[in-house]
């Protein structure tokens, strides 16, 4: 709940209400009491934190340290300029991907199996604009949120959806996933969009690759699977990005996960 919320650079809605005394009951005070605890306990004190602006900014850990989550946020007074970023750790002198996304905003919460790392850094994969980072912290929390999908191997996780998604007037979507990170070479990829948990099925209209921003006709078809796409790619590039839009009738209530795996 609070990874979905605060940690998307939402605010979290507890609707604990009071009583008919006007009171909130004590044994729910202390529920809400040990929910704060645990939050500072993870995040009040970063191992390193530091800021910058620009394509990357690296941030120095102090020496080799387990680490399973980071935090970014975006200086909006600016405007949200990330569209697609990586979170990479120096691992025995190699820069490693940890985690990936395609907004930070006010805040992202990043989680990710324990890394020992000496040094993170942001990097930018699509902006609109210079990326300006207020705050780049590392933490060592001991646990991660366990995701109720668990994905087949050989998939990688690219990117996360949700109701926030959907427009309020028109009940539509647009969904964007930076592929770059994930596609190496030429060839056949296939990218699968899972629910989080049994809700209002996704709809997927229609489904598109853009290479810097251009629309590419023929590199993707529909799959056998619900909700599957075979993407086929002739070469890399910097900024390949996956569009898929969904509409409905009125506003869904589902949330879930987009991955990508190599078929080809």
């Amino acid at each position: 709940m609070y990874y979905r919320s605060v940690g998307h650079g939402a605010v979290l809605l507890i609707n604990q209400a009071p009583n008919a005394a006007g009171r909130v009951i004590d044994e729910d005070m202390a529920r809400m009491k040990e929910f704060g605890d645990e939050i500072r306990r993870r995040f009040a004190n970063p191992l390193a934190k530091g800021s910058g602006q620009g394509d990357t900014v690296e941030l120095d850990i102090g020496g080799e340290t387990d680490i399973d989550h980071v935090i970014l946020m975006e200086d909006i007074r600016f405007g949200e300029r990330v569209r697609g970023y990586a979170v990479e750790g120096l691992v025995n002198g190699e820069w490693e991907r940890l985690a990936a996304g395609t907004a930070i905003g006010h805040k992202k919460i990043d989680y990710f199996n324990a890394a020992k790392v000496s040094k993170i850094r942001f990097v930018s994969l699509d902006s609109v604009g210079e990326p300006l980072i207020l705050r780049i912290a590392a933490f060592s929390v001991g646990k991660i949120p366990v995701n109720s999908v668990k994905p087949a191997s050989g998939l990688r996780k690219v990117g996360e959806w949700g109701t926030e998604l959907y427009d309020l007037e028109t009940y539509r979507a647009e969904m964007r996933f930076n592929l770059s990170p994930f596609i190496d070479d030429a060839g056949q990829y296939r990218v699968s969009f899972q629910l989080a948990r049994d809700e209002t099925p996704l709809v997927i209209e229609d489904a598109w690759i853009e290479i810097g921003g251009v629309r590419q006709e023929g590199y993707v078809t529909r799959a056998d699977g619900e909700n599957q796409f075979d993407v086929y790619m002739p070469g890399v590039a910097k900024d390949i990005v996956f569009r898929a839009s969904s509409v409905y009738e009125k506003t869904p209530q589902l949330m879930g996960y987009t991955y990508i795996k190599r078929v080809s």
